[in-house]
């Protein structure tokens, strides 16, 4: 009987010790979430002023635009906005000089990447020439078959 209380307390006690951990943990995880979310946010109105100071035909602000350290084409492929590639207007053109050519392109902008019917914004599937019209709320893109996607 003795035994079984002791083992009972030692137990108890790495349960209680065990579950202040677990609190300081997800406080830690919760502050640097908060942190990342602000830098996030921060990012998010650096694109859109950015976008907004481009648009009014300044050569420095599109200087700015082109030195932003995105690439101007990528390829078929799950890319996320302003990590991977920033909003903007892309064009895809199929290449009819290649032989065997895949003849469709499907994209879709996406609200989330969790992969689900769901977070698409909207799609298209086309003859291989697209146009896309990448939003800075965009959260995602995906394509599927398509030749490299250039930046307007």
């Amino acid at each position: 009987m003795r035994q079984f209380i002791a083992i009972a307390l030692v137990g108890l006690m790495i349960v209680i010790f065990g579950c202040s951990n677990s609190s300081n943990a997800i406080a830690e995880l919760k502050a640097e979430l908060d942190s990342t979310k602000t830098e996030l946010d921060a990012t998010k109105a650096e694109l859109i002023q950015l976008k907004e100071l481009s648009g009014n035909g300044s050569s420095t602000n599109l200087d700015a635009v082109s030195q932003s350290g995105f690439p101007a084409a990528f390829g078929s492929g799950t890319w996320e906005i302003g990590v991977d590639i920033e909003a903007g207007t892309y064009v895809s053109r199929r290449d009819t000089s290649v032989p065997f050519n895949n003849p469709f392109c499907s994209w879709e902008r996406l609200s989330g990447l969790g992969g689900t019917i769901s977070e698409t914004i909207t799609a298209g599937l086309t003859d291989g020439n697209a146009i896309v019209d990448i939003q800075l709320s965009d959260i995602g893109f995906t394509s599927i078959g398509c030749e490299e996607w250039v930046k307007r």
